[in-house]
């Protein structure tokens, strides 16, 4: 709110005339504010004076795909023990509370015993792949968006964790070629949900558990109907109210496979 109130001011000095979208995250576990201009002017000095006006505004990234940082390029966040390092752009739990909740359902859904080889699918920074990395004997994180799996290796490098890999690339793509024993499966994909080719190459490799976190109860529907009819029974679903006051609800559903 800081931020925002002193960005009028910043504006006035030299009025912008193509400015599309403003960004704003907060860094939960320290408290300061990361920031993106994005529009066709050069925003270099209006972004310098901003940070003037607010001292929590760590920096503002300015440019092309916000690649131009006036001052701090990267947040800090920490869950379950491990900090994260996230541009801006990063996709990561905004809620850290409720992401502790989520994460604990997972960790209780996959009932990890430590010999286990993990497959985190859609996994962001990987919020879920790092914690659960101390619990299976190896992970393997999928995310398209190449600027996260950069940050979930930087924080793989920063915490000393060194039995998890991060792939870069679609989920149906990359899951075509696993040919090894997968045991366990985490899906957090968008809205949109699943890819059809995705579930067909989960239904391949057969692993014994999957949790599927969703924040869309429609496309979670649809993904979980083809899931059962390849043979896996829905154990439970709890919903997680992660942005409250808001009709959107997040739910973590365990699937165990128990054959056709």
């Amino acid at each position: 709110n800081n931020a925002l109130a002193a960005l009028p001011g910043a504006l006035a000095i030299e009025p912008v005339h193509e400015l599309f979208e403003v960004l704003l995250r907060v860094s939960e576990t320290d408290g300061y504010t990361l920031a993106g201009l994005d529009g066709r002017d050069d925003l270099r000095l209006t972004a310098a004076r901003w940070r003037a006006r607010c001292q929590a505004l760590a920096g503002v990234l300015v440019g092309p795909q916000l690649s131009i940082a006036m001052g701090a390029d990267r947040l800090t966040e920490d869950l379950d023990g491990i900090t994260f390092l996230l541009r801006p752009t990063t996709f990561f739990q905004v809620n850290l509370a409720a992401a502790r909740a989520l994460l604990g359902l997972v960790q209780e859904g996959l009932a990890l015993q430590g010999t286990e080889r993990l497959l985190d699918l859609f996994c962001g920074a990987g919020a879920f792949a790092l914690p659960l990395a101390a619990r299976a004997a190896s992970v393997i994180g999928v995310e398209a968006g190449g600027g996260a799996v950069e940050d979930a290796i930087a924080a793989a490098e920063l915490n000393g964790i060194t039995n998890v890999e991060f792939w870069a690339g679609h989920v149906e793509q990359a899951l075509a070629e696993v040919e090894d024993r997968v045991d366990a499966v985490v899906l957090d994909p968008p809205r949109r949900g699943c890819h059809p080719s995705a579930l067909d190459e989960l239904l391949r490799l057969q692993p014994r558990r999957i949790v599927y976190v969703s924040c869309q109860p429609a496309t979670l529907a649809r993904d979980l109907r083809v899931l059962v009819e390849g043979g896996y029974a829905v154990l439970r679903v709890t919903p997680v109210d992660l942005f409250p006051q808001t009709p959107h609800i997040e739910s973590v559903t365990v699937l165990e496979y128990r054959g056709i």
